[in-house]
């Protein structure tokens, strides 16, 4: 236990490392937006296949916030940091979504009856995120769940037996049909790779997990390539059970190919401040997503392409904008600082 807690604190003050994984959050966040304006845009067609090469980017969202995992917190202390982290904006955010889907909802979809609105409500519920107009925002809640949880199981549990668990009952779920209460099993899932986050911190970096983790990514990519939907605990493509070894493999393998890259490489590509502020690009990519679809076609832009460079400069104007009002010292507990 004294090594994990010694592993915890020397990544934390670890500025390389901080800054390598700023650069990786920023490519993920990015690929995270990517794929959700190419549905709200309608271009699956053309960019589908570009954005399955970075199939594993919420795997690898758990997984890092797993690497900064404090077991000497207590429980109080834990859930007190999280709420502050991670409740505060999913409330905030969640109900300015659902507000803004409500509203362009009845303008433009006056058929919609009370039912309607019902199935909102009860899909937010079985979902454990606004169904409606913020749905990105059940990565908040989970990570909040898991955190608690694993804070108060742990040193009392074996993580053999929940990461067993962590696998067992999702995967259960998905093969037995009973796949519908969606915030149990993705919180599972992410609970998976926050486990084995804290417990790789250091040993990731260790030449022979990472060839091992090559040849198996290797060889999975070339005869079983997988992608599993969180959210969902569905799979869009592959083998469900080797969706986990396989996204375990390729987040070694970024993390130890963007940590050996010079910084000058890195910076020529300059996302770490997008990596740095990724809360921000979380919860407000959604709302303005949405609102460009319903917006779109009312000032005559129909061509798909079109809609998806409309939503693209929308995107970058709104979130500029966001970037510098909360982090003003009155607004920035709107983004859990």
């Amino acid at each position: 236990m004294k090594n994990s807690k010694i592993k915890s604190v020397q990544i934390s003050n670890n500025n390389k490392r901080k800054e390598y994984l700023d650069w990786i959050c920023g490519l993920m966040i990015l690929q995270m937006i990517a794929g959700h304006l190419v549905d709200n845009s309608h271009t699956n067609d053309v960019f589908d296949g570009l954005l399955h090469i970075l199939s594993f980017f919420m795997p690898w969202f758990f997984f890092k916030s797993g690497m900064f995992f404090h077991p000497a917190n207590n429980l109080h202390t834990t859930i007190r940091k999280a709420v502050k982290r991670l409740i505060i904006p999913f409330i905030v955010w969640g109900v300015t979504g659902e507000v803004i889907y409500i509203i362009l909802s009845l303008i433009f979809h006056p058929e919609y009856d009370w039912i309607f609105y019902a199935r909102l409500v009860k899909a937010s519920i079985i979902d454990g995120k606004p169904a409606g107009g913020n749905g990105p925002l059940w990565y908040l809640l989970s990570l909040f769940i898991i955190k608690a949880i694993y804070t108060y199981l742990y040193g009392k549990c074996s993580d053999i037996i929940l990461l067993i668990l962590a696998i067992g009952i999702p995967a259960t779920m998905y093969y037995t049909g009973w796949n519908w209460l969606y915030v149990v099993s993705h919180t599972l899932v992410g609970f998976f790779y926050f486990i084995l986050g804290h417990k790789l911190v250091n040993y990731q970096f260790n030449k022979i997990i990472l060839i091992v983790a090559s040849i198996i990514f290797i060889s999975l990519a070339i005869f079983s390539p997988s992608y599993m939907s969180m959210t969902a605990n569905d799979m869009i493509y592959g083998n469900y059970l080797l969706d986990f070894i396989y996204s375990l493999s390729a987040i070694i393998i970024i993390n130890n190919l963007i940590k050996i890259t010079p910084p000058k490489l890195l910076n020529i590509v300059n996302i770490q401040a997008i990596g740095r502020n990724s809360i921000i690009y979380l919860v407000v990519h959604r709302p303005i997503l949405i609102t460009c679809s319903y917006l779109c076609p009312i000032i005559g832009i129909h061509n798909p392409m079109l809609i998806a460079l409309t939503m693209t400069i929308c995107l970058i104007i709104i979130i500029l904008f966001f970037s510098k009002w909360l982090h003003h010292p009155n607004y920035k507990w709107m983004i859990g600082a």
